[in-house]
């Protein structure tokens, strides 16, 4: 499904984990919580093996933004927020595609990730009074458990403060579609000059 915010195009997808795979997910949060500050930040080879889950929905985003191309995830982090724990304000690097699954999470105590405009802190520096209430700065998806979230990388994104008593856990990752050349269709006929 395609949302538009601040004219940048959103798309959310539904990953469905099994429970048994959420319950690893759990299982080795467990396992690493007391190695890593608060809140917990990681990657390495168990990161790496869930990103098996999201190849049909990346092929599925590839077909609909880009046909002729190859999906490379360039970096991936398993997130838990813990109660209290927040992810302040940041970004991606330029050119990328970002990405957030909503691997434990209740919508009835927790909130997604927060998505700010991207002129809002430029237009506040050269031009205040041209920000009205119809330039909202900051805005938010509604979902819930198993979506997956893709959108710009150049999108400021933050994670508000976990209020509830129980972790919510995200998988974000960023990819690259490039463009291949020698998949065209062997109709399509490059122009000459």
């Amino acid at each position: 499904m395609r949302t538009d915010l601040f004219s940048s195009p959103f798309r959310k997808y539904h990953v469905n984990l099994s429970d048994e795979v959420k319950q690893s997910v759990f299982d080795y949060y467990q396992s690493q919580k007391f190695k890593e500050s608060s809140p917990f930040f990681v990657y390495d080879e168990y990161v790496q093996e869930l990103l098996g889950f999201y190849v049909e929905a990346l092929d599925e985003f590839r077909d609909e933004v880009f046909p002729i191309g190859t999906v490379t995830i360039t970096s991936a982090s398993l997130a838990v927020l813990r109660p209290g724990d927040f992810l302040y304000r940041d970004t991606y690097l330029p050119g990328h595609f970002a990405a957030v699954h909503y691997i434990k999470y209740d919508e009835s105590k927790h909130q997604a990730d927060l998505y700010y405009h991207p002129a809002y802190d430029v237009l506040n520096c050269v031009k205040p009074e041209t920000i009205t209430n119809e330039l909202d700065a900051v805005k938010g998806l509604w979902v819930k458990e198993g979506d997956l979230v893709i959108y710009p990388s150049y999108i400021e994104t933050s994670s508000p403060i976990n209020t509830s008593t129980e972790e919510r856990i995200t998988l974000m990752f960023t990819f690259v579609v490039t463009h291949d050349e020698y998949s065209r269709e062997s109709g399509t006929k490059e122009s000459s000059k």
